[in-house]
């Protein structure tokens, strides 16, 4: 007679030692595979830049791009905080202030990071000398 530890172990094995049994084709002991995530999952991040400014806000991977108006910030008074873009939350962006053109329209924006918006690029001045 088998002794009752054998027959656990036994059971443990058969069971895939997880309780679940085993894909077929797949090594005992493992799991299926869980399921791959959503392409909207997947692509999340790159969403944030079609965001307008109150979804930017509420989403939890997104960030809002702020921006002043270049006779605000360069006399340094502040002025209107501007809603320029939304991205990533993730985002590494130096702490440079970066004056920025967007490239249809050609306004000039003073952005507080390096990060800018899809669209806009670095402009060499937005204040005068």
């Amino acid at each position: 007679m088998a002794k009752p530890g054998i027959l656990i172990v036994a059971a443990l094995l058969l069971a895939g030692c997880h309780g679940e049994p085993s894909p077929p084709g797949a090594p005992t002991g493992s799991r299926p595979a869980a399921a791959a995530p959503q392409p909207a999952a997947r692509a999340a991040g790159t969403l944030c830049s079609a965001l307008a400014e109150a979804d930017c806000q509420a989403a939890l991977s997104c960030e809002p791009l702020w921006a002043w108006r270049p006779e605000d910030a360069c006399a340094g008074v502040g002025g209107e905080r501007l809603f320029a873009g939304c991205h990533p939350a993730d985002t590494g962006c130096g702490e440079a202030e970066t004056c920025a053109a967007h490239g249809v329209s050609g306004e000039l924006l003073v952005f507080p990071t390096t990060c800018l918006p899809d669209g806009w690029s670095p402009a060499d001045t937005c204040c005068p000398p």
